[in-house]
């Protein structure tokens, strides 16, 4: 062979074995960058299960507040009901404290009303005796009852009889006064009984008054004459001979 066949020939597989280096080391390169990416994919892969696994955490703490909102939510739900419930007692109760209020109040008004209507009439007066219809005897002595009754104290009474005031006791000032006062009348006919009162306010009942029938006194016998029967004879028959 000729030198230049094989100076060819030599620099032909100079090339290729340059060529087969320059293969060989990209491949090498290769295979240490893909190296490197699979460990970085695996650091990622890694990371990422970490991740994941910081997020089921997350998930299940998440869950559990979850719960936990939910059950304090039915607790102030339920609490929301009781509260509504007593509200709604609270609510009947102020209803009937005002209805309670109201007809208290009315209750006082009339009472109010009351008193001062009592209070404006004065105190009431009775005459307990004599009795209405009754009737006495001229010469005869009676007896007087009369009742004064009023929320104040009763002071005064008086008694007239046919415009003429009889003269009584002085009575001790009570919010019911009972006052007995003899009287004789003179003489037969109708007398009428009029009866007023006074109390602590110097206000003055309306009169009471009763027309009294007198009779005249009945004349007694001086003396008493006895009547003399005289029995006839009694005829006995004489007996048969």
């Amino acid at each position: 062979m000729r030198p230049t066949t094989l100076t060819a020939l030599a620099l032909t597989l100079l090339m290729l074995l340059l060529v087969l280096l320059a293969a060989f080391f990209f491949v090498f390169q290769g295979q240490l960058t893909l190296r490197d990416e699979l460990a970085n994919s695996s650091e990622t892969v890694d990371a990422l299960e970490a991740d994941r696994a910081r997020l089921e955490i997350e998930q299940s703490k998440l869950q559990a507040t979850a719960t936990s909102i939910y059950a304090a939510h039915a607790t102030v739900s339920s609490e929301g009901v009781a509260l509504s419930e007593q509200l709604a007692d609270t609510d009947l109760q102020v209803t009937r404290l005002s209805q309670q209020n109201a007809t208290a109040e009315a209750e006082r008004e009339v009472t109010a009303a009351t008193r001062e209507s009592y209070e404006s009439t004065g105190p009431l007066v009775t005459i307990v005796e004599p009795q209405l219809g009754s009737s006495a005897i001229a010469g005869n002595e009676l007896t007087l009852v009369i009742v004064a009754t009023d929320v104040d104290e009763v002071t005064t009474v008086t008694i007239s009889i046919d415009n003429e005031l009889l003269e009584i006791p002085p009575i001790v000032p009570s919010d019911k006064v009972v006052v007995r006062q003899a009287w004789t009348p003179e003489e037969a006919g109708q007398s009428i009984i009029t009866v007023t009162a006074i109390n602590s306010r110097e206000v003055t009942s309306q009169p009471a008054a009763l027309t009294l029938s007198i009779g005249s006194p009945t004349a007694q016998p001086t003396e008493t004459a006895t009547a003399t029967a005289t029995t006839p004879p009694t005829l006995v028959p004489s007996p048969t001979s």
